[in-house]
C-alpha cells in the first residue's frame, strides 16, 4: 500500500515505546530511498498526550507528562515535514467524538493537524 499513498500520517501516543516504533517505521522508509523516503520526509506526525497517564496524575506529574509529549514531538521534527501535538482531552476517551465537546486547545490542535496534512496534497 505504501507505493499507492501520497501522504503519510503517523499517529503516536506520547509513550516512549510507541514513539520508538513509529520512528523505526519512518527510518525504514527513509532507508529504502525513492518514493518511500519521500513519504517519510513529508510525513505528518500527530503526537497525542497519553490519556491513561492523565487519568491518575495531578500537579507535577501532569507537567512531566506534557514535557514527555513535547520531548517525543521534538524527536520527530528533524525527520518529517510536520509534527502536531494534541493535548489530552477527556472528550476523546469514550463514545463518539463531537467537535463541540472538545476543549478549545484540542480543537485548535486538530485543526492544525488537518492543515498540516492538507498542505501535503
Amino acid at each position: 500500500m505504501i507505493h499507492h499513498t501520497n501522504q503519510l500520517v503517523v499517529p503516536v501516543t506520547a509513550i516512549e515505546d510507541r514513539a520508538e516504533a513509529a520512528r523505526l517505521t519512518l527510518q525504514t522508509l527513509e532507508s529504502r530511498g525513492g518514493h518511500d523516503a519521500e513519504l517519510a520526509r513529508n510525513a505528518v506526525v500527530i503526537v497525542s498526550e497519553s490519556t491513561d497517564a492523565k487519568r491518575t496524575m495531578s500537579g507535577d506529574a501532569l507537567k512531566r507528562a506534557k514535557d514527555e509529549a513535547q520531548r517525543i514531538a521534538d524527536g520527530f521534527e528533524p525527520f518529517v515535514r510536520a509534527v502536531v501535538r494534541i493535548p489530552y482531552d477527556p472528550a476523546l476517551i469514550n463514545g463518539p467524538i463531537r467537535y463541540e465537546a472538545l476543549q478549545p486547545a484540542t480543537q485548535r490542535a486538530w485543526l492544525a493537524a488537518a492543515a498540516a496534512v492538507a498542505k501535503g496534497f
